[in-house]
């Protein structure tokens, strides 16, 4: 298995590997959920409570705090430990008895089973939105999938679109409660008027169920905003920082940056970035720098380019800028002999492009190892508080960049 170097490797946890469980595509191997086998949503606060005291024993036994046949704590240390009744803990006791992780002797108390971790592997959702559409979420959540079945992990994966309106969140979540998953890697929805009411919505019917949640690549609030949630990506501001100052040395005097409407987060800490190396670099923005609009609209297009007469532009994504390529291309302006652009991302297509395309590389493996160890973390110790971990980038400089020689 590789790691990039300088990353810490997850703590192996040997439990036996079960078939991935899919919501959309029925083959031998997989298990589809339908919209007509969800029942009664449960009651969350109950389950929220019930749930992590299971969560908390599993996740402590397969780490090694409980070794084989040793005594766990009585209901009454649990009560005070955890702040909920009896009834609740007694509960919980009793279904991890039912399932083989713990045995109970009268008058003696519970002990850790022989085997225990055989008996229940844990089972992560992955919860990413028209993930047919995203490079990116498709090499991270590879990643993870390969990670968390390496060490015998189910993973239950499912489709979240972007045109979904929010009481779907309530669909789209009750397999991972009836499931009972021990955590979720939420990417949040973008590019849709309705997405702040979806993500937050699916993020506190989880949080209710007492599911951690690990945010792939954006928060759920706009920056510099942060969630109560863990996050794992990259340095969006350094990012918008290292292409701005690339242009400024390639000569440029007037960069803009654009954006599809309604973008995530991401997005804005990028552009942020940008602003700080001009402003570090002595410039001020131009006026109208900053926009949002259809790179595949010609109109929008020419009103970029009448307003802020930009000879380098930042797009938010290596997307973007392809599309931006194609209009400027239609509209006879020359990439970059005339403007020159760049995008982030690099994804496979960026240096197929005409001209290739001078991008950031997102380091997607090391997301997704990253992700599956803060998510094991977060399992092991509920009470740490919300972690971003934000990985470096690197600059990829190809021709649409390139200083144009004078004949």
């Amino acid at each position: 298995m590789k790691y990039k170097k300088g990353l810490p490797e997850i703590a192996d946890v040997s439990l036996p590997i079960r078939r991935e469980l899919s919501m959309e595509h029925s083959t031998s191997d997989q298990i589809v959920i339908n919209n007509n086998d969800l029942g009664s949503a449960p009651d969350n606060e109950r389950l929220r409570k019930y749930r992590e005291i299971i969560v908390f024993f599993e996740t402590a036994i397969a780490q090694g705090k409980y070794q084989e046949g040793e005594r766990l704590p009585s209901e009454s240390q649990l009560v005070k430990q955890f702040g909920w009744s009896r009834p609740t803990i007694s509960r919980a006791m009793r279904e991890m008895q039912l399932g083989g992780l713990i045995e109970r002797r009268a008058g003696s108390g519970s002990y850790v089973s022989k085997s225990p971790v055989a008996q229940k592997p844990f089972v992560f959702g992955l919860l990413i939105p028209n993930f047919a559409d995203m490079e990116i979420s498709e090499a991270v959540c590879g990643q993870i999938a390969c990670e968390a079945q390496s060490r015998g992990y189910d993973l239950l994966w499912t489709k979240l679109f972007a045109e979904k309106e929010s009481l779907v969140a309530e669909r789209i979540c009750e397999p991972y409660l009836r499931q009972r998953v021990a955590g979720v890697f939420f990417a949040p929805v973008e590019l849709t008027q309705a997405k702040d009411v979806i993500n937050q919505r699916i993020a506190a019917i989880l949080d209710d169920a007492g599911i951690p949640i690990v945010l792939l690549d954006r928060d759920l609030f706009p920056f510099p905003a942060r969630s109560k949630h863990d996050l794992v990506g990259i340095d969006n501001y350094a990012a918008g920082h290292m292409l701005a100052e690339h242009l400024l040395e390639c000569g440029c005097k007037s960069i803009a940056y654009i954006a599809h409407p309604l973008s995530a987060a991401t997005v804005q800490a990028r552009s942020a970035g940008v602003v700080g190396a001009l402003l570090t670099a002595g410039h001020l923005p131009s006026t109208n720098w900053n926009q949002a609009l259809d790179p595949m609209d010609l109109e929008q297009v020419r009103l970029l380019l009448a307003s802020a007469h930009p000879d380098g532009i930042i797009c938010a994504n290596d997307k973007t800028a392809a599309e931006l390529m194609h209009a400027l291309h239609k509209l006879n302006v020359k990439v970059p002999k005339d403007i020159k652009v760049v995008g982030i991302d690099d994804v496979r297509y960026a240096k197929l492009l005409q001209p290739a395309l001078t991008t950031v590389h997102q380091p997607c493996s090391s997301i997704g190892t990253v992700a599956l160890k803060m998510m094991l973390e977060r399992l092991a110790d509920p009470s740490l508080p919300p972690r971003q971990t934000l990985l470096p980038v690197n600059l990829i400089v190809r021709e649409s960049s390139l200083v144009t020689k004078i004949a």
